[in-house]
């Protein structure tokens, strides 16, 4: 085996590191699942079935990033080795072959940038241009083409083209014919760099720019629902009550439920606050006043329920955003030192680090409107209790 001994402390923390991170992520994408393929009423939703697809590309890559420099072939000698000695990656007993295999799977990290922007379409639909679920339903399979379709024909094409070799602590797109001395590369070979940027590095800068400007348009929505909850925000008066939901957390994650019946009115809502009591009225002039109260409170309760409902929905969609920003700023940082031929140990390290964390993040916003009703219900119970009963409660 390889003597580890002998490799510099930057490859053991580059090659540690991820596999903590990628734990997480594989373990936080596994709940997911649970939580969608085991709930039929989720398993019809199309955002919790781009959450499916979202989880099985963190899946499939955690797997490569938990491997690390495992795949990379023994006796490889770091770039961390000090001069004049022949230190070599920590943990790399791997073949060529397994570097291939890695490296298939680490190309197919491309999906979760590309599903990421995919969550985000769909929160902009339904929060900014109120699509309702059968709408989306009829465009969705493009939401699993594309990031899928794009992943599996890049990660073929890289192991067919011999294009994979490692880095520090991974296999990717990088010949291993670059270190033997003498090797002659493909023409396919000889343009690996734009191959990389081609394959990964410039649809990841298009969806960070795409996610971003949807960002700003949902923060724009949630202020524009917060006016309205203030528009609306009218002092209690007695005689009113109200009509309030009570909170749910599918609808946080922008599930549409059933429109309330315009002509009816809502439980709880009696006569206008405005209507003296003591002043009399005539049979017929008093049923039009009740009617027309029950109607304005009925519409104004609809309006606050909707655009609290909205504000819940943008926030949600923003959070996925912040995940995906968490994951992808240092590896986005890290390409530009590398255009800058600049490297910086402590940069690579947090992309190294936090990449394969996107499983988890995604989790716990996922788990967030659920979380946040159990402890609503109760408050007695701690947070690790708390997350304990929503993770194992498939129906929570």
């Amino acid at each position: 085996m390889t003597n580890n001994s002998d490799s510099p402390p930057q490859s053991i923390a580059l090659a540690i590191a991820p596999k903590i991170t990628s734990s997480l992520s594989i373990v936080g994408s596994i709940i997911i699942l649970n939580k969608v393929l085991r709930s039929p009423k989720r398993r019809r939703h199309p955002m919790h079935r781009i959450m499916v697809g979202l989880s099985v590309a963190d899946i499939l890559s955690g797997i490569s990033f938990f491997g690390s420099t495992w795949p990379i072939p023994r006796g490889t000698v770091s770039r961390f080795a000090e001069e004049g000695t022949q230190q070599l990656i920590y943990g790399a007993v791997g073949t060529e072959r397994s570097c291939d295999m890695a490296g298939f799977f680490c190309q197919m990290q491309v999906a979760s940038p590309l599903l990421n922007a995919t969550l985000a379409t769909y929160y902009l639909l339904t929060v900014r241009y109120s699509w309702r679920t059968e709408r989306i339903q009829k465009i969705e399979w493009i939401f699993f083409a594309v990031p899928f379709g794009f992943a599996l024909f890049t990660s073929i094409f890289v192991v067919a083209a011999n294009l994979i070799g490692h880095v520090e602590w991974t296999c990717w797109i990088l010949p291993a014919e670059l270190s033997v001395e003498g090797a002659k590369l493909t023409s396919i070979q000889q343009n690996f760099r734009t191959i990389q940027w081609l394959f990964l590095f410039a649809p990841v800068w298009v969806c960070i720019v795409y996610v971003s400007i949807i960002f700003v348009l949902l923060y724009i929505d949630m202020r524009n629902s917060e006016r309205t909850m203030l528009k609306y925000s009218i002092p209690y008066q007695p005689g009113v009550v109200a009509a309030t939901g009570g909170r749910n957390a599918d609808e946080e994650d922008g599930e549409q439920g059933d429109e309330a019946d315009d002509e009816g009115a809502p439980s709880g809502t009696t006569m206008d606050a405005s209507t003296n009591p003591n002043q009399q009225s005539s049979p017929a002039s008093c049923h039009f006043k009740n009617k027309k109260s029950r109607r304005w409170h009925h519409e104004e309760s609809r309006e606050r329920r909707e655009a609290s409902k909205s504000r819940k929905v943008a926030i949600q969609g923003m959070l996925y955003v912040i995940a995906f920003y968490i994951a992808w700023l240092f590896p986005t940082v890290t390409r530009i030192t590398d255009l800058l031929k600049v490297n910086i140990f402590a940069i690579q390290f947090l992309d190294t680090t936090l990449l394969p964390l996107q499983g988890a993040l995604n989790c716990m916003v996922y788990l967030r409107p659920r979380y946040n009703v159990y402890r609503e219900a109760h408050p007695n119970h701690g947070m690790i209790t708390s997350m304990w009963a929503i993770t194992k409660n498939v129906d929570a």
